[in-house]
């Protein structure tokens, strides 16, 4: 049963072309010798055990995600089961821009940016999965966080209305000090001369 939940979610993450968090997964038997293989078909989801049914459960932001295939794609992939289920690792392929756009939609309600745990929480992984998947991908937490931060201050910036002080605020930057020594790392220069550069080019 658990490998007929495992090929559910696929198919609707391969309708989606993304990974689709899970919020958890409920067996109607008891936890099982071989339980570790658990975490890596249901992508680190949590896993109650012992339950009235076998059933997942989605987060309530995967509901309205279009189907973005088509007739000819689907009569591509019903003929490549069972493969298909396996051939594409969403977990690595997409894991990156999930982070990228929730970090990012924090920065744009003024939010504060959430750490490791809670961003592996929102994806459905443990910590160290999500370490794992994104380095698979070449990425890291870290890299992009900084991204998010960078492109938001630079937004920030140019549209003019707020100054360095409150954007280093918004950002969760400590004090203006440390948002300035962050955004010349990231571009070689001070937010007030960056933005002067941008301003001279024609």
């Amino acid at each position: 049963i658990e490998y007929l939940l495992f090929a559910a979610h696929r198919v609707f993450c391969w309708f989606a072309d993304q990974l689709l968090p899970l919020a958890s997964v409920e067996l109607d038997y008891k936890k099982p010798d071989y339980a570790d293989e658990y975490r890596r078909l249901f992508v680190g989801a949590p896993i109650s055990y012992d339950r009235e049914r076998c059933s997942l459960a989605f987060r309530q932001s995967v509901l309205s995600l279009p189907n973005v295939r088509d007739f000819n794609a689907l009569k591509r992939f019903l003929r490549e089961l069972p493969l298909a289920l396996y051939a594409t690792n969403y977990v690595n392929q997409d894991i990156a821009g999930q982070l990228n756009n929730w970090l990012a939609a924090h920065t744009r309600r003024n939010q504060k940016l959430p750490g490791v745990d809670e961003a592996s929480n929102y994806l459905g992984l443990h910590p160290q999965g999500m370490r794992r998947a994104l380095a698979k991908s070449g990425n890291s937490f870290a890299a992009i966080r900084a991204q998010v931060l960078r492109e938001a201050a630079k937004a920030a910036l140019l549209k003019g209305e707020k100054s360095v002080e409150q954007i280093a605020y918004d950002l969760g930057f400590s004090e203006r000090g440390a948002f300035i020594r962050a955004f010349k790392r990231w571009t070689g220069l001070t937010p007030l001369a960056w933005k002067k550069q941008l301003a001279m080019q024609p």
